[in-house]
């Protein structure tokens, strides 16, 4: 690669925040009406600001969209949860566990470059395998779906029903 960000040509393109040279950590208060103006929604954009800026400042925008989902619905999930002891001792941390009858369902919010990238895929393969059956506080990883997010930041392709399906186990597609 040329140094440029690449993206995987789909049906869908993903809406992209105009925020110059800032990364998603340098996100001020200012870049609210942009980021209202991708989601399509300024009630969610300024809760997904509220929870960067209060508890989850290294949270990606997906990941936050999910967060608000998974706290509007009562639903019992941990983020960011360490199984096999967590990336410094080569297990895995998938961005949500999410608590399932005699389990947990892990939840990967999978980006659309990153996850497509040669030889990717095959490696999210290996660790969705990997995960299933690990433990996590005494209970199971009962299954892994991987969220993609073109579905969550596409209001126009149902962000909720796609937060809703991974929830209920429910993988679609990139």
């Amino acid at each position: 690669m040329d140094g440029k960000r690449h993206r995987k040509e789909t049906n869908l393109t993903i809406p992209k925040l105009d925020l110059g040279h800032k990364t998603q950590f340098d996100v001020t208060e200012d870049d609210a009406q942009e980021l209202a103006r991708v989601l399509k929604n300024e009630p969610l954009a300024k809760r997904v600001r509220k929870l960067q800026k209060t508890k989850y400042p290294y949270g990606t925008v997906p990941e936050l969209l999910m967060l608000d989902y998974l706290d509007a619905h009562g639903e019992k999930y941990k983020y960011q949860a360490e199984i096999y002891g967590g990336f410094r001792s080569g297990g895995l941390v998938p961005d949500f566990v999410v608590q399932q009858a005699g389990g947990w369902r892990a939840i990967n919010i999978q980006g659309q470059y990153w996850h497509q990238v040669p030889g990717k895929p095959v490696k999210d393969a290996a660790d969705k395998l990997r995960m299933i059956g690990a433990m996590y506080e005494g209970q199971p990883i009962l299954d892994v779906v991987f969220l993609w997010e073109r579905r969550i930041m596409q209001p126009d392709v149902g962000r909720e029903q796609a937060m809703q399906n991974a929830v209920a186990g429910i993988e679609e597609g990139p």
